[in-house]
């Protein structure tokens, strides 16, 4: 699946849907979820992250639709989701040396990828992507989505809904 070109949302109605942008059609509907789900997140470990009102986290493979892990442990809904590598998942080749590509050729192209995965591999985490979840029961909870589904940490300390 090139994910450069294909587009997830969430909805109310506890489903996850994979887009193509060029085509403007629906690839795929991803169901499992028993509520709302709130939020939708690409990884970079070829994985598709949703977290719902059910209070779980769906891990999901966007190629073949399968849900590889089911992440529970939030006593409410779960609001929000982070990556240790969304910042470069969302920056690419572009960071604060400016380096200068040529997008008009395959060389330039190309030259453009290799660094985007360097930057992608130098920050992931030994341990592979580390994901954050946020809840309406104030905590947030630390996973290693793609290795077990046992929590890496438990945090606290918010007044109120993490959103």
């Amino acid at each position: 699946m090139k994910a450069a070109r294909h587009l997830a949302s969430s909805s109310k109605d506890k489903t996850v849907k994979i887009w193509d942008t060029a085509g403007q059609i629906c690839l795929r509907t991803l169901s499992s979820h028993t509520a709302s789900v709130t939020k939708v997140l690409w990884g970079g470990e070829d994985l598709l992250y949703s977290a719902s009102q059910d209070r779980t986290i769906k891990v999901w493979a966007p190629d073949t639709g399968i849900n590889v892990n089911e992440l529970t442990g939030h006593a409410h809904w779960v609001n929000c989701l982070a990556l240790s590598t969304d910042y470069v998942l969302r920056t690419g080749c572009f960071d604060h040396t400016k380096k200068d590509f040529d997008a008009s050729n395959d060389q330039g192209l190309a030259e453009m990828k290799t660094y985007a995965l360097e930057r992608y591999n130098k920050a992931l985490d030994a341990r592979g992507e580390i994901l954050v979840t946020g809840s309406d029961d104030f905590t947030m909870f630390m996973w290693q989505p793609k290795k077990q589904k046992k929590t890496l940490a438990r945090m606290t300390g918010h007044q109120a809904l993490i959103i």
